[in-house]
């Protein structure tokens, strides 16, 4: 994961569940079918997965969360494929 899970963002997944961004459906922190999400996001399971999370690279390649989903099209940074 890129180490922006639950800065900034979350996700509600079909099922109900608040993960902390698409990609971190696997740890999901309440289910919004039986809390508030209000509930869900100032509660202590979205602190605990916050914390367990770590921060974002300094640097990282692009397209760095600049909303860019289209690698095909993006410039390869270091290590070159």
């Amino acid at each position: 994961m890129c180490g922006r899970c639950t800065r900034g963002r979350a996700a509600v997944l079909p099922n109900g569940d608040l993960a902390g961004c698409v990609l971190a459906r696997d740890f999901p922190a309440g289910n919004v079918r039986e809390n508030r999400l209000a509930e869900l996001l100032g509660g202590e399971a979205w602190a605990d997965l916050a914390a367990r999370i770590p921060l974002p690279a300094r640097n990282a390649c692009s397209p760095d969360d600049s909303g860019d989903c289209d690698p095909a099209s993006t410039t390869a940074c270091g290590p070159k494929y």
